[in-house]
């Protein structure tokens, strides 16, 4: 996935799947929805950000962009993370890479 850096207002779009690798996640009950970023120039996690429910029982879920989120063109490490509280619970997804392009500035 390539973005360039200092955009914001764009949603980055996901479908999580089962451990099958085709059936969606249902989303109903997950308490929250991270969206983790890593640099892999310093290995600092730089954004944790919360995603919003597009629909649970397709699986599919975005992360809005903010100011600020992702100011430095590079290479990163992303995953998406599922949280519940009742059962206490956490499952991350496999990495993905994102790169940051220059801004076009």
């Amino acid at each position: 996935m390539e973005i360039r850096e200092d955009d914001y207002g764009l949603d980055i779009n996901f479908t999580i799947y089962e451990s099958d690798g085709t059936t969606a996640r249902d989303l109903s009950g997950i308490d929250t929805i991270h969206f983790l970023v890593r640099d892999n120039s310093t290995g600092r996690n730089i954004l944790d950000g919360t995603c919003t429910v597009v629909s649970a029982v397709a699986g599919t879920c975005k992360y809005t962009i903010q100011d600020n989120d992702l100011t430095k063109d590079g290479s990163y490490t992303a995953g998406i993370q599922l949280r519940t509280t009742s059962p206490a619970k956490v499952e991350t997804s496999k990495d993905f890479s994102l790169i940051v392009k220059d801004s076009l500035k």
